[in-house]
């Protein structure tokens, strides 16, 4: 997702040629991102460097992608002399990115040197983990510590952003990350029962409904959006809009494990557990569909909470609820 916003960032400042050298690179830069993905496991897989290669292929593929992203903007600075701006916006960012590059590549080293050393293949350690998450904030207190310079005076070298362009990409973003949480529901076994159709139908509607609601709260005029106002208001509605996004994720993931509930049935099956879902998880279903509720709850609410926090970003709490009592007499008339 932060790699998604940075090209986002890069894409709206700069334009970049469309020759045989840029396609190839964008290529590179796709299949490096894939390879991550693909390397996503559960954290007992990922813990264990020793007995699998999950947490080396994707702290190596996190260390090409940084460092794409370190070329693209060196190739900024080499190329755009004629503009002071654009040399510092690409310096700073190509500084910014060197310490969590060096803490992909130090989870690296360690991954790869439990799994291609001689450690027991039962040796867990959540060390190359702990780097990867490390790497994430400071990369965040990088960009909070460029918004604070801004804010101060004290850095005035900047490229604007295009944001009509931003706008319409974080829109499109939305709609697919919406349709990730309607696939969840789309790819579990069907079981002909009313509790299952009914859960079904509710999670579907449930999404089209944050959907709609989401784009009638959102500004679709320049002049209008965050990104406007203030530059604090625009790191923190990108904040937001990353929370928001990992919260419809989640509750995708949450609907299919409720859907997912009716196929396992209503007893416990514990080593029964249908070969499609995986192995067993050993708990009771007390115990799971409490989890599956927390959950679920907790990427509800966190949905709600970051659209109204986005909703602030773009106006205060008398503009939003002026609107609101202008739609509420409109639609009762």
């Amino acid at each position: 997702m932060l790699l998604w916003f940075d090209k986002l960032y890069y894409d709206s400042r700069f334009f970049i040629g469309d020759d045989l050298y840029h396609r190839v690179f964008k290529m590179v830069n796709y299949v490096s991102l894939a390879t991550a993905v693909q390397h996503i496991s559960p954290d007992s897989i990922m813990s264990n460097s020793s007995g699998n290669a999950a947490m080396f292929g994707f702290s190596v593929a996190l260390v090409f992608c940084n460092t794409l992203t370190v070329v693209r903007y060196l190739e900024i600075w080499l190329n755009l002399t004629d503009s002071p701006a654009a040399q510092a916006v690409a310096k700073r960012n190509m500084l910014y990115k060197v310490l969590p590059t060096s803490l992909y590549l130090a989870a690296t080293i360690l991954s790869g040197t439990a799994h291609f050393g001689s450690s027991p293949d039962d040796a867990i350690t959540d060390v190359p983990i702990g780097l990867c998450i490390a790497a994430v904030i400071v990369d965040k207190l990088s960009t909070l510590y460029t918004v604070v310079m801004k804010s101060k005076g004290r850095i005035t070298d900047d490229v604007g952003i295009n944001i009509a362009y931003v706008i319409h990409r974080i829109g499109e973003w939305t709609i697919l990350i919406m349709g990730e949480a309607i696939l969840s529901l789309l790819i579990v076994e069907v079981v002909a029962t009313w509790d299952f159709y009914l859960t079904f139908y509710a999670g579907v509607i449930s999404v089209i409904l944050l959907e709609y609601l989401h784009f009638r709260s959102q500004p679709h005029h320049v002049d209008e959006h965050a990104m406007r106002r203030s530059v604090l208001k625009s790191y923190v509605f990108t904040l937001l809009m990353q929370c928001y996004s990992a919260a419809l994720i989640l509750l995708g993931v949450s609907y299919k494990m409720l859907l997912t509930e009716y196929v396992l049935g209503n007893d416990d099956r514990g080593d029964e557990t249908p070969s499609q879902y995986g192995s067993a998880t050993g708990l009771s279903s007390e115990v799971r569909r409490q989890r599956l509720a927390r959950l679920f709850g907790l990427s509800m609410a966190s949905v709600w909470a970051c659209s109204d926090a986005m909703m602030l970003m773009h106006a205060d709490w008398r503009h939003n609820l002026k609107r609101t009592r202008k739609s509420f007499v409109g639609t009762m008339l």
